[in-house]
């Protein structure tokens, strides 16, 4: 595709955005799914607040994950993938806590995937928050971006200058990094052939939150028939128990855990870097096609980091090395961070280190 159709199509998309927004949904009250209400941000009645077990990193920003079903409707799960119904309304609201000077703090992990149900606004700041509607053609993305408590539509993207204070009480001053459309359809497109857009996290590998009991019909494999009774594993829903893991080892597991939130949905067989030839889905059990002993493709790499994972070396580990790079044409992923991800960092490279093979068994 020519540089020239690629700028055409973009328009479009934009044009197209722009009007179903001004048309609809000029403010995000108007989708009727979260509100300010006494200095907090918060759900309105028919929506439900979620969280998910393993973090999404973005630049350490505080997430407010809502879902909005139709009316007398549910997600339909077999088993195998979840069913949404036309309608369903995701809501993602990027926040920081800050100090007294403005300045925005990055909190612990731990703190990062805590389930809030309403957001204090003398505490907090609003950056933007994203919408993915379920259409009778596929996931439609919306985006606001947040001034004070005012909240306009945004287009083309956006960068926000902001100072963070480190959990160590360092400071650093980055640009804060809002996509567009196009850059959205970047990483929620999972299977370039079919070109359509999905959640990313919504999936019974990361969910973590009692609204699911409630959310979820279980469709009976044998009989097909649909039963508003929820099977006791739904019910129970923790970290690992409606996806059971399938690694007994909890260094592993924690580690593919976040390589596949944060990478699969460019880094699998029908994703945008297919060509990459590595995938890093959680239920890739092949540590070869995970990337171990393959030699990567030629970047602007330290000389030593010959493999994507060399086994036990991560200082030599491309995947490492990436992680922990902020050079644009360079870190990993490419977007949705500005800064280095320090605790996905260290528990990457420990697990590296601990993978007790040899190369030479891949050849």
């Amino acid at each position: 595709m020519s540089f020239a159709i690629k700028c055409l199509v973009l328009f479009i998309s934009i044009v197209s955005l722009t009007s179903a927004i001004e048309n609809r949904h000029k403010t995000l009250e108007s989708w009727q799914a979260v509100t300010l209400k006494n200095d907090h941000f918060t759900t309105t009645n028919q929506t439900q607040v979620y969280a998910l077990n393993t973090e999404l990193f973005s630049d350490y920003a505080l997430k407010f994950r809502t879902i909005t079903l139709p009316k007398n409707r549910s997600i339909l799960w077999d088993g195998q993938q979840l069913t949404f119904p036309i309608g369903t309304l995701l809501t993602k609201t990027f926040y920081y806590a800050v100090d007294l000077q403005g300045h925005v703090i990055a909190k612990p992990l731990k703190q990062r995937l805590k389930r809030v149900t309403a957001i204090n606004l003398n505490q907090h700041r609003l950056l933007e928050t994203r919408l993915l509607q379920l259409t009778p053609d596929g996931w439609q993305a919306f985006s606001y971006l947040w001034n004070d408590r005012v909240n306009t539509p945004s287009i083309l993207g956006e960068e926000v200058k902001l100072t963070i204070q480190h959990i160590d009480t360092t400071y650093e001053t980055f640009n804060y990094f809002i996509p567009d459309i196009n850059q959205c359809q970047q990483c929620h497109v999972k299977n370039t052939a079919k070109n359509q857009m999905q959640p990313l996290g919504f999936s019974p590998t990361f969910l973590n939150s009692e609204f699911f009991s409630q959310a979820v019909i279980h469709q009976n494999k044998s009989t097909s028939e649909l039963t508003a009774s929820i099977t006791p594993f739904i019910k129970k829903m923790s970290s690992s128990d409606l996806t059971p893991s399938i690694y007994a080892d909890d260094l592993e597991n924690s580690a593919r855990r976040y390589l596949s939130i944060n990478c699969s949905h460019c880094h699998n067989p029908q994703g945008s870097a297919q060509n990459i030839n590595i995938s890093l889905d959680y239920f890739e059990r092949s540590l070869y096609n995970v990337g171990l002993c393959k030699t990567p493709v030629t970047y602007a790499l330290p000389e030593k980091t010959t493999r994507i994972i060399w086994p036990g070396h991560a200082e030599r580990s491309m995947l490492l090395w990436r992680l922990q790079s902020q050079e644009p044409s360079l870190m990993m992923p490419e977007l949705g961070r500005a800064l280095v991800d320090h605790a996905g960092v260290t528990l990457i490279n420990r697990w590296i280190s601990r993978i007790d093979l040899s190369c030479q068994a891949f050849h």
